[in-house]
């Protein structure tokens, strides 16, 4: 997971069609942590358990194990034109389009309030790669085809 974004770069040009469906998580990657949704594995950085005293490591990752339940019913969907994305205790629905910015394709998300984000997405192997990015915090996630 934690080559995310490099496989965003290399990943199939992608159209509306082929997002089309609900879209469920597999995996998730952010600051060092990496979740296995399926095994419910959560695997840290060796960056990250450097900084961490052991006892910080198990709390860690026991909490990170808490989340992987959250995480098995997060999901994202696509209806036409119409975007349902359900992660953790979140649900926001509205609109998209799928645009190319840096190389790279991106949805841009225009929610039911009005805001508007942009997302990096791809997909690559049957799975879908989106990069989120929320208040400076960047979120990798896979999700597999339900």
């Amino acid at each position: 997971m934690a080559l995310c974004l490099t496989t965003i770069s290399y990943a199939q040009k992608i159209n509306q069609k082929e997002l089309q469906g609900k879209w469920n998580v597999a995996g998730f990657n952010s600051s060092g942590i990496s979740v296995d949704v399926k095994n419910g594995e959560v695997t840290l950085s060796p960056e990250m358990q450097a900084q961490l005293s052991p006892e910080a490591v198990t709390g860690l990752k026991a909490g990170m194990a808490e989340a992987v339940t959250q995480l098995k019913a997060s999901f994202i969907t696509f209806s036409g034109q119409n975007l349902t994305v359900a992660i953790g205790s979140s649900n926001q629905t509205g609109t998209y389009t799928i645009g190319d910015k840096d190389g790279k394709q991106v949805i841009n998300f225009k929610k039911a309030d009005g805001t508007t984000s942009e997302f990096p997405v791809a997909i690559k192997d049957k799975n879908l790669y989106i990069t989120f990015v929320d208040q400076g915090q960047q979120a990798d996630f896979i999700f597999n085809k339900s």
